[in-house]
């Protein structure tokens, strides 16, 4: 179906567009002479197939191991492994960022 991904593309920049923006997703479509019914169902779609993140989504956690051979445990407060890679902290990072970081290094599915 040679229209599909254009409208898939149309519907997903304007879900994305109503989230940013901060209104209800029923004043963005009234606002963009959008049927609402469509956004919503487009929006629903969009998420079920993994191509529209759920805004404020859980984070995912990675595996904490604490590694007491590796230093006293007055100087390690956190120990993260990714795959085969270590991180050692000696004060908590932000939880952010650690998460924005153990997303970068997972591999991809």
């Amino acid at each position: 179906m040679p229209g599909k991904p254009r409208r898939e593309s149309f519907w997903l920049d304007h879900i994305r567009k109503a989230e940013q923006s901060g209104q209800k997703i029923s004043t963005y479509a009234s606002t963009h002479k959008l049927d609402v019914q469509q956004l919503y169902n487009w929006r629903r779609r969009l998420r079920a197939e993994g191509k529209l993140e759920f805004p404020g989504a859980p984070v995912p956690f990675a595996r904490v191991v604490r590694a007491e051979s590796f230093a006293p445990r007055e100087q390690v407060a956190l120990v993260v492994s990714v795959g085969h890679l270590r991180m050692h902290f000696d004060s908590l990072p932000d939880v952010g960022w650690l998460a924005q970081a153990v997303r970068a290094l997972e591999p991809a599915p």
